[in-house]
């Protein structure tokens, strides 16, 4: 995949210049920044992968930058696949990052950076502190957001009547989640604000019948969102339901076996970001399965390619009896653990087995026995803080969760009850 592409290549020799990690991949890997400018042969730059990434963090980050500057935005991975990382931008990058999609909103459904909307989070921190539990208003009064956190068919009534009193005009929501709100409004028979004219779904792959539900519920305008934590906005749904790249914001590449994919053809999702020169991300696996068409003459005349994601990051419901809790709760504790851990947890996998045992399966740092029961004794102290109460806990620790590249990324959750 050559390239002729102006923020491509600073965004390399950026990455090169002030990031350890790059210098050393690239020099390991015998490539030449000199010879990739002007036209850029991407395919010769390693892949790199989030397991790489948290191994030494550290030298992630441009030496311009600081983990610890307050000024920094602080973005956190959902854990869906098993391993949550720390994403840091600075303001100019990430507010760059997002302009793209701001206008599509404005033209496509009249929503603009001022309209109030709601939106649900699984981790918000504030100077080092983790209120992940509370539910904030942001931006200056224009944002609701709701922890998803013990989020289920419970409680849901009280998040209902908070988006109703806030009256926004569009929500940003994860489609479990919205699926969930969708259901308990239908059996309900409840009343929703006039003013929410727009819904836009990102953070999970989009089933249709989760859709189906959602306009059939909230009776407006819907679109979806592809995008990741470690890039921001990847692609964007026009109304004809194809999700276009942002190319002015990222580079999509599809992979299988190691080189890139012909149209319709599914392999490995590689994003490339061009804004974040704080932590720059180049030819980094998502764990994602798609397909690319660059051919295509879609009726919104949008020339971007088309992606379309085959499994993506999917999140189930906890079923206990009839009662239903999301899934977020998971990486809500393993990253509770970590932040108390030094981040001895790499990787996880949680799987439900029947009403009231699950199998935790865990990669440490460090297996030492004091550590293993350390953690095991943190889990269970924090589930049973969250709606579960009195479940059976098999643990077990692994070297490392193999990931099928050619099937995509294991779930974090897999509810066996469920299948």
């Amino acid at each position: 995949m050559v390239l002729n592409n102006n923020l491509l290549d600073s965004i390399i020799l950026h990455s090169y210049n002030t990031v350890p990690f790059y210098r050393e991949l690239y020099d390991k890997n015998n490539i030449n920044i000199n010879e990739l400018k002007d036209s850029v042969d991407i395919t010769k730059i390693p892949v790199i992968s989030k397991n790489m990434i948290q191994k030494s963090p550290e030298k992630f980050l441009s030496m311009y930058k600081n983990m610890l500057d307050e000024s920094l935005i602080e973005k956190r991975t959902s854990g869906s696949s098993g391993m949550p990382l720390k994403i840091f931008w600075d303001n100019y990058d990430y507010t760059n990052s997002n302009y793209m999609i701001w206008l599509l909103r404005k033209k496509q459904f009249d929503i603009s950076p001022h309209s109030k909307y709601c939106t649900f989070h699984s981790s918000y921190y504030l100077n080092g502190k983790n209120f992940s539990k509370d539910d904030h208003i942001l931006n200056n009064g224009k944002c609701l957001s709701l922890s998803s956190i013990n989020l289920n068919s419970h409680n849901i009534e009280d998040k209902i009547q908070k988006i109703f009193d806030f009256q926004p005009r569009w929500l940003l929501i994860q489609p479990s989640i919205a699926y969930l709100l969708s259901n308990y409004i239908t059996k309900q028979n409840k009343k929703l604000p006039k003013t929410i004219k727009y819904i836009e779904f990102s953070g999970e792959y989009l089933f249709p019948e989760y859709r189906k539900a959602v306009v059939n519920a909230f009776n407006c305008e819907t679109s979806n969102m592809y995008g990741s934590e470690e890039t921001n906005v990847i692609a964007y749904e026009c109304k004809h339901n194809n999700l276009h790249c942002l190319s002015g914001n990222v580079i999509v590449e599809i992979v299988k076996y190691n080189k890139n994919t012909l149209d319709n053809e599914e392999g490995n999702v590689l994003v490339t970001s061009l804004t974040n020169r704080t932590m720059p991300f180049i030819r980094y696996s998502l764990g994602d399965i798609a397909s690319m068409n660059h051919n295509h003459k879609c009726k919104c005349k949008n020339p971007t390619p088309i992606i379309d994601v085959k499994a993506g990051r999917i999140s189930d419901f906890i079923l206990i009896n009839d009662h239903k809790i999301n899934s977020y709760i998971f990486p809500h504790i393993v990253e509770n653990i970590n932040n108390t851990q030094e981040n001895k947890i790499l990787q996880f996998q949680i799987i439900q087995e029947s009403n009231s045992k699950f199998t935790v399966r865990l990669v440490l740092k460090n297996n030492s026995k004091d550590s293993k029961k350390i953690i095991q004794k943190q889990f269970i102290t924090f589930t049973e803080n969250n709606y579960l109460k009195n479940m059976r806990w098999e643990f077990q620790f692994e070297d490392i969760l193999v990931n099928d590249s050619e099937h995509g990324k294991f779930k974090y959750f897999i509810n066996k009850t469920l299948v």
